[in-house]
């Protein structure tokens, strides 16, 4: 693409050149021939309508379920996995609804089991304070349930994010944040 130069800068089309604007700098390129009424009505572009269609459709699904999330799990990049899952369940043929009640579900918040502690207190008879004995000498005559955070579900598919923010691929094991050049070797090795 021509960069534009001069003091004034063009946007739109003078005969067969385009001047835009893209990332700040201000660009030209020739018109192309393909038009708005070209797309809707050649059966050759049936296909990427039909494709523009679902995507579409997808999106729109994704939005309203991203919208649903906890404020915790909503963020960069988010809806886009939403959508790319979104569009593999409507190319199967499932339902709206179904597909939303899905990955609702899928989208859940975790809520682990709560951690069982136990503690006893014994009174000496000098004394009418309690006294903690230790661990190996407890009952489990009186057992406290410790409450926990609540775990949020930091993924979408089968990718994790680590608390240290490095995307892991369960099938290989690698984090992307860990690149290791022996281990890429080994890797590809391995394939052949």
């Amino acid at each position: 693409m021509a960069r534009q130069a001069g003091p004034l800068f063009f946007t739109g089309t003078i005969d067969d050149i385009t001047f835009y604007k893209m990332e700040g700098q201000y660009l030209a390129r020739k018109k192309s021939s393909l038009n708005r009424r070209q797309f809707r009505t050649d059966p050759r572009f049936a296909r990427s309508r039909k494709s523009a269609t679902a995507f579409g459709e997808a999106s729109q699904l994704a939005s309203d379920i991203y919208w649903q999330l906890p404020k915790e799990q909503r963020g960069k990049g988010v809806v886009n996995g939403i959508t790319s899952q979104v569009g593999q369940l409507l190319k199967e043929g499932k339902s709206m609804e179904k597909i939303k009640e899905l990955m609702l579900i899928h989208c859940q918040v975790l809520k682990p089991k709560p951690v069982v502690t136990s503690a006893t207190t014994t009174t000496l008879s000098n004394t009418s304070k309690p006294v903690r004995t230790s661990p190996t000498q407890q009952t489990k005559s009186s057992i406290r349930v410790r409450s926990t955070k609540v775990k949020q579900a930091r993924y979408l598919s089968n990718w994790k994010i680590k608390p240290n923010g490095h995307l892991q691929i369960p099938m290989s094991g690698i984090s992307i944040g860990q690149f290791n050049p022996t281990l890429a070797e080994e890797l590809i090795t391995k394939r052949e």
